[in-house]
């Protein structure tokens, strides 16, 4: 498995905690803590499934924002993956998408839903990067 962290640029270490990106090369298990910083997430390899408290699990997004967490979530993926992701402030998704950040806590909502059809464009450039 090969993690990388990325620091912003100056100009937006005020809204933006790192850039990294993960990827691996066989099954995975992810535990995420309660975190009150969200991300904005790009699935390039692979999509992960969430796995509920009953063992049903839901296929998450290819792109999109993992809001606030109030309590630990779980993800699986059975097959070789890689993510790109964008670490937060807390204060900053009022500014990207003009809602307060409350609406998104415990909520993962895919980038279409909040981008409408700029989301295609955005996720077709990070793709390709």
């Amino acid at each position: 498995m090969k993690y990388r962290e990325f620091r912003p640029s100056v100009k937006y270490e005020g809204f933006i905690k790192a850039f990294w990106s993960l990827e691996g090369g066989a099954a995975y298990s992810h535990y995420s803590l309660a975190d009150a910083c969200p991300e904005l997430l790009f699935h390039y390899k692979g999509i992960f499934d969430e796995v509920f408290a009953n063992n049903r699990t839901d296929k998450t997004f290819s792109s999109g924002v993992h809001g606030q967490t109030t309590a630990p979530r779980r993800f699986t993926i059975d097959k070789p993956f890689g993510i790109f992701g964008v670490s937060f402030y807390p204060h900053a998704l009022p500014f990207l998408f003009g809602m307060p950040s409350n609406e998104l806590t415990d909520e993962m909502p895919d980038l279409r839903s909040l981008l409408g059809a700029n989301a295609a464009a955005l996720e077709e450039k990070i793709f390709i990067a």
